[in-house]
């Protein structure tokens, strides 16, 4: 009878090469896994580099847009000062102008009335002295003498004596001739 199980492994070679087979995959298996891991491991630490790197970068690229943001903002903030502290100026001059100018107005109003006071005291004056001109002249044309003799007047409590044809009369400070 041929022998049918001829040139194949026995159960017990079988199983053996089975075990052996078996471990070899659990190696396999194993050093796959760890290798797989490492593999992951490596690239995951590439990504966190490459990403904080980028981040620095980025960090680095923002701050500069930021640093720059601020000096065109400090600019402006200068410019617009410079500009609010000119127009302040220029308000602190007018109004400075405004009011030298109404100074001067009141100064030379003042001025005027005071001129206007005193003309008006000097008229009054004269006015008066013309009043008592014109009563003594009454009480002389009434008790006239004759011939070009000399006469006394009192005028406003002084007395004024006149040559032969002009009369000399006081009035506030100076004087005043007046002909007959």
């Amino acid at each position: 009878v041929p022998c049918l199980t001829a040139g194949m492994p026995t159960p017990d070679a079988i199983a053996q090469q089975k075990e052996n087979y078996a471990r070899a995959l659990e190696e396999q298996l194993r050093k796959g896994v760890e290798l797989l891991g490492e593999t992951h491991k490596e690239k995951t630490d590439h990504l966190h580099q490459s990403a904080n790197k980028n981040k620095q970068q980025y960090n680095l690229m923002l701050d500069q847009q930021v640093k720059q943001h601020e000096m065109t903002l400090s600019q402006q903030y200068n410019h617009q000062l410079m500009m609010l502290q000119q127009a302040a100026q220029q308000q602190r001059a007018e109004l400075d102008q405004q009011a030298a100018a109404l100074v001067l107005e009141w100064q030379q109003r003042q001025t005027q009335q005071e001129f206007m006071k005193e003309s008006m005291g000097i008229r009054k004056r004269y006015d008066q002295v013309q009043k008592e001109l014109a009563h003594e002249m009454q009480k002389v044309g009434s008790t006239s003498t004759t011939g070009a003799g000399s006469m006394a007047l009192s005028i406003g409590g002084s007395r004024a004596l006149s040559a032969a044809g002009s009369m000399h009369l006081p009035i506030g400070a100076g004087s005043m001739h007046l002909p007959i």
